[in-house]
C-alpha cells in the first residue's frame, strides 16, 4: 500500500474505463448551450509535463447585449464583455474533466440569464495523469502543475478580474496548497498577483493522514499507522496557515454531502473551522449540507447547484 499510494489516492488512469479518452463533444448536448473548448496540453510545467484543460466563457444577459456587433468577443480577454471578469478554476480527483461539465454548465446557464455586468470564465485544468494531460500524479508533481496553472492565470489578470478557486474532495487541498505556494513566491517577486476573491470548497477534508484515521478508527487495523510513510499529505491546516499570513481574506462557500461515504461530519466541521481563518467576513463562511448527496454528488443535486449560483452572484 505504501509503494502504490499514488495509484490508490489519485486513480487517474482509466477510472472509469476510458476516462483518458473522453471527449467534450460526447457531453455537448447535456451542456445546456454552454460552449466548452478543450485546450489540449496547452500548459507546460517546469519539469516538461503538458496539461490540458477545458474552458468556457459566459456573458450575462446585460453585458452580452452591450457587446452586440462586436466580433471575436470570447477568445480575447481584452475584448470580453463590459464589467467584472470572474474566473473560476476547478480542481478535483479521479475520473476526467468532460463528465463534470454538464453540471457546471447548468450553473453557468443560470448565471448567464442574470441582469448583471459580470462575465464568467471557467477554467477546469486536468493535472498530470488526468484526462489528456501527460505524466503521473503525485503531490510533488501536482504542486508543479499548480505553479504552472497560476502562472497561466496571470494571462487573465486585468484590473477588473476576480478569481474564484473551486475544489472538490482532495481538490480542495490541492487548490489551497497551490494558492499558498503562489502567495509565498509572489510575495517577494510579483507586483500584481492573481487576486483570489472567493473559494468554493466541495466535500473537503483536513489531510490524507486525518482521512485514514477517520475512515479506519479501529486501532487493530493497519491503515491509521501509515501516516509516517505518506508521500502525499494535502494538509489544509498548513495551507490555511500560510494563506492567512499573506491574504486579506476571501468569501467562502463550504459544501458538505449529507450522506458522504468518505468524509465524516467531524472532519468536515474541522475544515470549516479552519477556513474561518481566511474568511473576509469576520470568520463567517457559508456552510451548506446538501440533502441526500454522496461524496461526489453535491453539484449533481439542485440544492448544491443553487448554493453555488447564489454564492457567485453575491460575491462583491
Amino acid at each position: 500500500m505504501v509503494m502504490f499510494q499514488n495509484k490508490i489516492i489519485y486513480m487517474p488512469a482509466g477510472v472509469p474505463l476510458g476516462a483518458k479518452r473522453e471527449k467534450i463533444e460526447a457531453y455537448r448536448k447535456s451542456c445546456t448551450g454552454i460552449k466548452w473548448r478543450e485546450r489540449f496540453r496547452d500548459i507546460k510545467t517546469e519539469d516538461g509535463t503538458l496539461l490540458s484543460y477545458a474552458e468556457a466563457t459566459v456573458c450575462s444577459r446585460e453585458s452580452a447585449d452591450s457587446t452586440k456587433g462586436r466580433r471575436n468577443v470570447l477568445p480575447k480577454i481584452r475584448d470580453l464583455c463590459n464589467g467584472f471578469l470572474r474566473l473560476i478554476n476547478i480542481y478535483r480527483n479521479a475520473s476526467s474533466t468532460p463528465p463534470r461539465l454538464p453540471f457546471i454548465s447548468t450553473i453557468l446557464s443560470s448565471l448567464k440569464t442574470q441582469g448583471s455586468s459580470t462575465t464568467y470564465k471557467v477554467i477546469a485544468p486536468s493535472y498530470r495523469g488526468y484526462w489528456t494531460s501527460t505524466g503521473s500524479p503525485s503531490q510533488s508533481g501536482i504542486e508543479k502543475d499548480m505553479k504552472a496553472i497560476f502562472h497561466h492565470l496571470e494571462n487573465y489578470n486585468t484590473p477588473s478580474a476576480e478569481f474564484i478557486l473551486w475544489g472538490q474532495s482532495i481538490g480542495c487541498g490541492i487548490a489551497l496548497k497551490g494558492w499558498a505556494n503562489y502567495l509565498h513566491v509572489q510575495h517577494s517577486k510579483r507586483q500584481t498577483p492573481v487576486h483570489i476573491k472567493g473559494l468554493i470548497m466541495e466535500t473537503p477534508f483536513v489531510s490524507i493522514s486525518s482521512m485514514l484515521v477517520a475512515l479506519y478508527p479501529q486501532r487493530w487495523l493497519p491503515y491509521r499507522y501509515l501516516s509516517p510513510f505518506l508521500r502525499n499529505h494535502w494538509d489544509v491546516r498548513e495551507a490555511v496557515r500560510e494563506i492567512a499570513k499573506k491574504s486579506g481574506g476571501v468569501d467562502i462557500l463550504a459544501l458538505r454531502a449529507e450522506r458522504d461515504e468518505l468524509v465524516t461530519r467531524e472532519e468536515a466541521e474541522e475544515v470549516e473551522g479552519l477556513l474561518e481563518h481566511i474568511s473576509r467576513r469576520d470568520g463567517h463562511i457559508r456552510r451548506t449540507v446538501v440533502t441526500g448527496a454522496l461524496h461526489v454528488e453535491c453539484i449533481a443535486r439542485a440544492q448544491g447547484r443553487s448554493e453555488v449560483i447564489n454564492f457567485l452572484k453575491d460575491i462583491r
